[in-house]
């Protein structure tokens, strides 16, 4: 269990990113840090096989292709920061992080 900060990572765990779901079937929740990795893989994937949306978007951005994935990467990781915050976080009263 690493520790920066007073947080420790595992404590990340507890943030939920997706709650609720529309069955009583499968997980109840989904944590935060899990979504925002699934989101940002999943971009990443799909830029790599989108040549053409890779090309195109490198060049609006500024960038090289290279580049291109790790930084779409970065920012889709950050999509959801703000559901950590404790009035996001509160919706789901029995999920709230201690």
């Amino acid at each position: 269990m690493a520790e920066k900060q007073g947080v420790r990572t595992d404590d990340l765990q507890e943030f939920w990113g997706k709650a609720r779901p529309p069955s009583d079937e499968g997980p109840q929740w989904h944590p935060l840090v899990l979504h925002c990795v699934d989101v940002a893989a999943v971009g990443c994937t799909f830029l790599h096989e989108h040549t053409l949306l890779r090309k195109r978007l490198a060049r609006l951005m500024g960038v090289g292709e290279e580049q291109l994935v790790p930084l779409a990467g970065y920012l889709l990781a950050l999509h959801d920061v703000g559901k950590f915050a404790k009035r996001f976080q509160s919706k789901v009263p029995d999920r709230l992080p201690s």
